[in-house]
């Protein structure tokens, strides 16, 4: 298993993870499949490029590679206002589920806060979680990150709505 920052080359093997994990497990993203789905090839490009990938190495999305085949993969963006440039924001975390209990998303994530600690000003790590992802909050508490907050029905998909909780790490907090 290689885990590696993605880069230009890896929009469609992204895009295509992004979409199983959309269509698979609606209720662990805030954006939807058919969103997603509709959205011009050349608007998938442009954001993947020049909010997910650029600008390095505030905002990156980590791949976990079986091969040449992306199973696995984490975003991450700092902040770059001067206000709350020590704050950074993990999203899109996921797994394809025949990889699920192999350790590939704790060394994803691991990878994440490895290359996280180091960037400049960052002081906390936060993200959000549906509050029935028990193992997704095991991974998250495994290293440190503690649940402040919750909103309730923070997502509605076809009548039903999840509560999402809000963990954060302090990275002085984290020992590695």
């Amino acid at each position: 298993m290689i885990i590696r920052k993605l880069t230009a080359k890896d929009i469609d093997a992204f895009w295509e993870l992004r979409l199983q994990a959309l269509r698979g497990f609606p209720e662990a993203f805030g954006s939807s499949y058919e969103e997603e789905l509709h959205k011009s090839e050349a608007s998938r490009k442009d954001r993947f490029l020049n909010s997910y990938i650029f600008p390095d190495p505030i905002s990156f999305v980590l791949g976990a590679f079986d091969g040449e085949k992306l199973v696995g993969m984490v975003g991450f963006r700092q902040d770059a206002r001067i206000k709350t440039r020590h704050k950074g924001t993990v999203w899109g975390m996921f797994v394809m589920q025949e990889y699920h209990h192999k350790g590939v998303g704790k060394a994803l994530f691991m990878e994440l806060l490895d290359v996280a600690r180091d960037l400049d000003w960052l002081e906390q790590i936060q993200l959000a979680v549906v509050s029935n992802n028990k193992s997704a909050i095991g991974l998250y508490e495994l290293f440190g990150f503690k649940i402040w907050g919750e909103e309730p029905r923070a997502l509605k998909i076809a009548g039903t709505y999840y509560d999402e909780y809000y963990m954060n790490l302090m990275l002085n907090e984290w020992d590695s």
